[in-house]
Order: structure tokens, then C-alpha cells, then sequence
């Protein structure tokens, strides 16, 4: 885990990992340069799987933190909890049979992204016809054998990569081509997106990872099965607006324009993207540079 003055909310992230069924692991957290009372909160449960460490100052990326964590490990495999996301307790086990069984190099599970709104969207399986370069998974459903990320160049600093950092190196793995990538389709993981919650946190005082905690600790199996009801029920509205509602302008353009270039333009265009990146990464550096 990754972690930058999450003073507020890192408390239920934590507890979502002691919570596991799986409990032998070791848990490292790097603070990205915290000046808050993180290291307060996360010293204060007193757990000796608990290791904890802050950066001498914060260099505003994810990546750096994450290669630090990633030169202590020493496990067979390595997870990821960004500090304001929430693990459901069999979330390690599931993820743990899944890879030993299939003997992939990495793996992600599914989830759930919590939105202010009240929506709750399903990240699911790779999409046919997608592959791990184009689409992207949050770091929280991974698990990967350890060396795998290094092997690939490792987490990168976000001034050298164009997307999310995730993204970056999911791509990189995908690329060579020699590592096997899968999913374990079990819903284990509550995502909760940071620019979308950011503008309540100043705010809240009650935040929704202490609520959805609290229903996971009591009753996790009915938690996960409401969540899914939910996403099927904003799913079949969907289905019926478009299919009985008539379709918007936009959906018809879509189907008309958008799907056809998909197909016939940008898929076969795909080898093309590394040195496409590679230029986008060389302007942005000069820009910023200037």
C-alpha cells in the first residue's frame, strides 16, 4: 500500500486487509512524504505483519512508493490496496487459489467502483476483443508473483508515463507477450475513485469505506450480493431505455461511426501504440521541461 496523508480514511483500508481469511502475509506501507497523522493511525494498530515507512518527502507519485514497498517483499506473490479502496475478507484466498491453480504471472479479480452519485459500477472480466494493453484494472484486484514487475521496468514516476500508473505497467506486462494474465471472477474489491470523493472529503466525517465496512465485518456474503443486485438493476435500466426507449443521437452515432472505426481502424493500429506513447512521453517531458 501506497499512501499519501490519508490521515482519514487509510484506518478502514487497513482493517479490510487484517480482516483477510488468508492471514499470513506480511503488509508493507509507504508513505508518499505524509505530513499528516498517518503514520499515527498506521502504527496504532500495532500488528507486527505491519511495516511502515514514509518517504523523506513526497515526490507526488504512486509508483515510486510502490517500488519501494515491492524491494522488501518477501513473498511468493505481491497484492496491492491503494489506501482509501476496501478488500472483501476472502479476497487474498480467492485470488491465492486462483493463480496457484492456474500458475498465471498475474492475475486481478473483479469489483466494485463506488461512486458519490450512488451509482456502483462492475469491473469485470477482459472484454472480448480487449486485451491487458487497452484494458486498464485498478492495482487494488491485482496479484502478481514477485519479480514480475521489475522484470517489465518496474513502477515508474507518473512524469514518464502517459495514462494511470497501473495502466502503465499492466501494459508492459502485456506487451511481452510471454507472461500469462487472467482473472478470478469473484467480486472482491470496493473501489472508491479519489477525484471523485475528493471534493467530500474536506466534509465528511462519516466516510463510505467506514459504512461498507461495517456491513462487510457484519455480514460480507449480503453486502456482495445487494452489490450485484445493484449493478443488475442500473444494467436492465439500461437495457431497456436503449432497446424499448429508442435510441439517443449519440447512441446511433456510436453505432454507426464509432464501433466500425473501432474495428477497422484503431484495433489493427494497435502495434503502432509503443511508438506512438514513446512520442507522447518525449513531448510531454519537453514540455514540462520548458
Amino acid at each position: 500500500m501506497s499512501a499519501y496523508n490519508a490521515e482519514k480514511f487509510i484506518q478502514y483500508a487497513i482493517q479490510s486487509v487484517l480482516n483477510q481469511t488468508f492471514s499470513d502475509f506480511e503488509f508493507i506501507i509507504t508513505g508518499d512524504g505524509c505530513t499528516d497523522q498517518t503514520a499515527a493511525v498506521v502504527q496504532g494498530f500495532n500488528d507486527p505483519r505491519i511495516d511502515w515507512d514514509n518517504l523523506p518527502q513526497n515526490v507526488g507519485s504512486q509508483g515510486i512508493a510502490n517500488q519501494k514497498s515491492l524491494k522488501k517483499a518477501r513473498g511468493k506473490y505481491i497484492a496491492y490496496l491503494d489506501h482509501d479502496d476496501l478488500w472483501f475478507p476472502w479476497h487474498l484466498e480467492r485470488l491465492l487459489e486462483h493463480i496457484e491453480k492456474t500458475n498465471d504471472d498475474w492475475v486481478h479479480s473483479t469489483g466494485f467502483a463506488i461512486l458519490p452519485n450512488a451509482d456502483i459500477h462492475y469491473w469485470g472480466a477482459l472484454p472480448t476483443g480487449f486485451s491487458y494493453s487497452e484494458y486498464g484494472v485498478g492495482n487494488s484486484m491485482w496479484i502478481h508473483r514477485r519479480g514480475l514487475a521489475e522484470e517489465v521496468g518496474g513502477w515508474r514516476h507518473h512524469n514518464q508515463t502517459v495514462g494511470y500508473l497501473e495502466a502503465d505497467l499492466q501494459r508492459r506486462i502485456d506487451e511481452k507477450r510471454k507472461y500469462q494474465m487472467g482473472c478470478s471472477t469473484e467480486p472482491t474489491v470496493l473501489k472508491f475513485y479519489a477525484p471523485a470523493w475528493s471534493p467530500y472529503s474536506k466534509k465528511t466525517v462519516d466516510f463510505p469505506q467506514k459504512i461498507y465496512l461495517q456491513q462487510m465485518e457484519t455480514n460480507a456474503q449480503q453486502l456482495q450480493l445487494e452489490l450485484l443486485k445493484q449493478v443488475a438493476n442500473q444494467h436492465g435500466q439500461e437495457v431497456y431505455a436503449r432497446y424499448w426507449g429508442g435510441f439517443s443521437s449519440l447512441e446511433a452515432l456510436k453505432i454507426l461511426l464509432w464501433r466500425p472505426f473501432r474495428r477497422w481502424v484503431i484495433i489493427p493500429a494497435k502495434h503502432h501504440i509503443p511508438l506512438i506513447r514513446k512520442m507522447a512521453i518525449w513531448q510531454m517531458q519537453r514540455y514540462r521541461k520548458n
